[in-house]
């Protein structure tokens, strides 16, 4: 009896936390996009529902899309978070600070649920399945949604850390994009699952499995020579792997971490990664 109400009495807890979190996620987020003229809209891409937020131009060629990382997965190295949504709205923020035209954020399958629609979402998707085909062709649906409403021709991909990773894989099967980003990912996550000495993606696709369709399009990883979470050499190793004919390099930055400080110069990064 007391075991039961102990069990519910932490039940009611975790539930108040996750309400908590996405309340408070949701409406800092909601707060950040509309002071920079950003939409808020869901967009149902399979068995999931994406949060997105866009600021779009009739008659940009071009979309910049934004993919948010993998949020909060795990609470320690041994616990899983209950609720992946990010606590801290670093990508949308670069997305609102980039001066494109046509510019939409995409948040990761799980994330920014109510509790009711969270409990019916897999922990796998982020955790051990976070590049699962269902999630990599569910992203890849929404980013063709949001294309059509933005009316443009090509796509441009903006990744940061795990979402890095997951724009690898949708550029892949893509024939429209035209150039992508990614910031501290980890671009061959079987590496950076053994460099870090944590459990393997099992459930997951990998970036190093399309290296000759990924060859052809134009790369920058930017990389914080100071990131303990994905080391920088990780990006390198997987730049050599694509060949020396493709158009991609590593661009390392001085003093940055996997958090620190990429707001702070981002529009000057990423308008040089797309110039240079």
């Amino acid at each position: 009896m007391k075991r039961g109400a102990l069990l519910l009495a932490a039940a009611l807890a975790l539930a108040g936390c996750q309400s908590a979190l996405f309340s408070d996620a949701r409406g800092e987020s909601d707060k950040l996009a509309a002071q920079a003229g950003f939409a808020r809209q869901s967009v149902r891409a399979g068995s999931f529902e994406l949060l997105s937020y866009a600021r779009l131009r009739p008659g940009a060629d071009e979309l910049v899309v934004y993919l948010e990382s993998d949020g909060r997965a795990w609470i320690d190295r041994t616990t899983r978070s209950p609720d992946p949504t990010p606590t801290e709205p670093l990508v949308l923020r670069l997305a609102t600070i980039d001066r494109a035209a046509s510019v939409a954020y995409l948040a990761r399958p799980c994330q920014f649920l109510a509790p009711e629609q969270l409990r019916r979402c897999a922990d796998s998707y982020w955790t051990s399945a976070r590049f699962a085909e269902e999630v990599v062709a569910a992203t890849d649906a929404a980013i063709a949604a949001l294309k059509r409403q933005a009316g443009a021709q090509r796509i441009s991909l903006v990744g940061y850390s795990g979402g890095g990773t997951l724009a690898l894989l949708v550029a892949a099967r893509r024939t429209d994009v035209a150039n992508i980003v990614t910031v501290v990912a980890p671009l061959d996550h079987a590496a950076w699952t053994r460099a870090m000495n944590v459990s393997a993606l099992s459930g997951s696709l990998n970036p190093t499995s399309y290296l000759a369709r990924l060859s052809d399009i134009r790369q920058r990883h930017l990389v914080g020579r100071d990131d303990k979470v994905v080391p920088p050499t990780l990006a390198a190793d997987f730049v050599r792997r694509l060949g020396p004919g493709a158009n991609a390099r590593v661009v390392p930055v001085d003093g940055y971490t996997h958090t620190c400080c990429w707001d702070r110069t981002w529009h000057a990064l990423v308008e040089q990664a797309r110039r240079d």
